[in-house]
C-alpha cells in the first residue's frame, strides 16, 4: 500500500485548520486515515504547527511520500534533517550523540533566525 503524508481539511468556511495524517494515496482528501501526527493552522501569525516528531520520522522511514506542502512543513520543523542524521548514525558515518549535538546546533540557529524574523 502506498501511503502519503499530507493535510486534510478540517474547520469552516475560509477558516481552514488542517490535520497532517498519513493516509493510502488511494482515499480522498478528507477521507479515511491510518494517523494523526498533528495540526496546522495557517491563519495564524506565525503559522501554528503542532507536529509530532518521532511519529513522523517513523513513517518517512517506512516509505511514507510527503505531498509538497508537508514537506515544507517538516522541512521548516526539522523533522527532515533529523530523519537525515539519524540515517546517518545508521550508517556509522557518526555517532548518536554527534547527531543530536548537529540537531540542537541548527535548531539554537533557526530559533534565531525565527526571533529575528518576527521582532
Amino acid at each position: 500500500m502506498a501511503t502519503k503524508i499530507r493535510l486534510q481539511r478540517y474547520g469552516r468556511k475560509y477558516n481552514p485548520v488542517y490535520h497532517i495524517v498519513v493516509a493510502d494515496s488511494r482515499s480522498p482528501r478528507d477521507g479515511k486515515f491510518i494517523e494523526k501526527l498533528g495540526i496546522y493552522n495557517p491563519l495564524t501569525d506565525p503559522s501554528t504547527i503542532e507536529l509530532s516528531i518521532e511519529r513522523s520520522i517513523s513513517w518517512l522511514q517506512k516509505g511514507a511520500q510527503p505531498t509538497n506542502t508537508v514537506r515544507s512543513i517538516l522541512s521548516n520543523s526539522g523533522v527532515l534533517y533529523k530523519k537525515h542524521l539519524i540515517d546517518g548514525v545508521r550508517k556509522g558515518v557518526f555517532d548518536n550523540t554527534e547527531a543530536e549535538h548537529r540537531f540542537q546546533k541548527w535548531l539554537s540557529k533557526k530559533i534565531v533566525k525565527f526571533k529575528i524574523k518576527h521582532v
